[in-house]
């Protein structure tokens, strides 16, 4: 005996589900964001009591990583019209 699944045709997503998918996306980015922000003051009270190259290093790309999320986020929002 065999099984036959049937797909659904190729529709478009309704608006209620881009919306909800769109809030998720924005949510999980915001969730990013703030687990960077506290990774980066970690790393940054590390580097005013330890300062070396390394940790100097890592802050300055930390920085620009979340620079580049938060502009994500900002596109994010600016393309669909929410305000934070």
């Amino acid at each position: 005996m065999s099984w036959t699944f049937h797909q659904a045709e190729c529709t478009q997503p309704t608006a209620r589900a881009r919306a909800e998918r769109r809030e998720s996306d924005l949510r999980h980015l915001q969730q990013r964001e703030a687990g960077l922000v506290r990774h980066l003051v970690a790393l940054r009270e590390r580097h005013a009591f330890y300062p070396n190259a390394v940790t100097e290093r890592q802050v300055t790309e930390l920085a620009a990583k979340l620079d580049q999320l938060r502009a994500r986020i900002d596109d994010l929002r600016a393309e669909h019209g929410i305000r934070h």
